[in-house]
């Protein structure tokens, strides 16, 4: 239908015209944690599926088990400083192996 149509079937009425557009664009909002739910997610455990999910992300298995293994032979690498200085060897023989599986593609 035209303008014409309705002006001529309604005297004296005025046309519109018009556009309507729609776009989707998503808004991300990143909250930083604070107070106890910070302290929560930064001392409990971490879980065999994000250290697998990591892996699987193409993380080197080496710096994943480095940055979140604390006990094979280290019970007192974190909290507080400790009287003597923990000892990493089975913790570093360990990864060692499991980063030569990875680099083979046997993981």
């Amino acid at each position: 239908m035209s303008s014409n149509f309705w002006e001529q079937q309604i005297p004296g009425s005025v046309g519109l015209s018009g556009a309507l557009n729609f776009t989707e664009q998503p808004t991300v909002t990143y909250l930083p944690l604070q107070g106890n739910d910070f302290i929560q997610q930064l001392v409990s455990p971490i879980t065999l599926d994000t250290i697998i999910l990591l892996a699987n992300l193409g993380w080197s298995i080496k710096r994943i088990l480095r940055l979140t293994v604390q006990r094979i032979n280290a019970p007192t690498a974190s909290g507080l400083t400790p009287k003597s200085a923990p000892e990493y060897e089975a913790l570093k023989e360990i990864v060692d192996l499991l980063q030569v599986m990875q680099n083979k593609g046997e993981m």
